[in-house]
């Protein structure tokens, strides 16, 4: 398990081949800006706005 000083990050660099449908690189990104990035401490860029 991973402290959470240890999850702070200023980029994420995803690496998705190129033979993929563009449905499936829809539902990557969607995964990753609504699941994985709120768990490294990320929030989509409409809730910043929103919250603000």
């Amino acid at each position: 398990m991973l402290r959470e000083e240890e999850l702070l990050l200023s980029e994420l660099r995803l690496e998705l081949p190129y033979e993929f449908d563009p449905g499936d690189y829809e539902q990557i990104l969607h995964d990753v800006r609504h699941h994985i990035a709120p768990r490294l401490g990320r929030q989509p860029a409409a809730a910043k706005t929103a919250a603000a």
